[in-house]
């Protein structure tokens, strides 16, 4: 804690808000446990011949077309989701549960940033992979096997959205619309 304090003002408050991230996504056993992680790991190991052999089509390539249109429309759909809803329904996300448990909300933004982390990184990879042509070998793979990830991730927080339509879909409204006639 103390080296985190000798750091400039702005690295502290870089670390701060991915030390957040990384609890609020679970850490190292949230990220190892994850099914999409290991459903990546599988496809990204049955898809070898695009990472072991020098194809026309190489990984970086699919990663520098696709992520860059992933991660834009990703931000937009971020933000949509931080103003869903009414106040009261958000209130209703938001605070810790009575045994310190994370918030749905929290959840949520958890969920997103994490897929926002992953396309970075994914994207890097393949602008590495452009830069120096990197074709096979380890470095090929896991440069594919992020972007495989970074898809897989979007299937998470497009879960994560579904669980916090399912908790406002289940929030008594304050004033219920008019059915019409009885």
């Amino acid at each position: 804690m103390q080296l985190l304090q000798k750091l400039p003002r702005q690295y502290r408050s870089t670390a701060k808000s991915f030390g957040l991230y990384w609890r609020i996504y679970g850490g190292l056993k949230g990220l190892l446990c994850s099914p999409y992680l290991l459903a990546s790991l599988a496809i990204s190991l049955a898809s070898y011949p695009i990472w072991i052999y020098e194809k026309t089509t190489q990984w970086y390539s699919l990663s520098v077309s696709a992520l860059p249109n992933l991660l834009g429309f990703t931000l937009a759909g971020y933000t949509i989701i931080i103003g869903f809803g009414d106040g009261k329904f958000r209130d209703a996300l938001r605070g810790d549960g009575p045994n310190g448990t994370t918030s749905p909300f929290m959840i949520l933004n958890g969920a997103f940033v994490h897929f926002l982390v992953v396309q970075i990184l994914a994207l890097i990879s393949g602008i590495v992979g452009t830069s120096w042509e990197i074709k096979t070998g380890v470095i090929a793979w896991f440069g594919f096997f992020m972007l495989i990830y970074a898809i897989f991730a979007g299937l998470a927080a497009v879960m994560a959205v579904l669980n916090v339509a399912n908790w406002f879909d289940k929030c008594p409204p304050e004033n219920p619309p008019d059915k019409g006639p009885p």
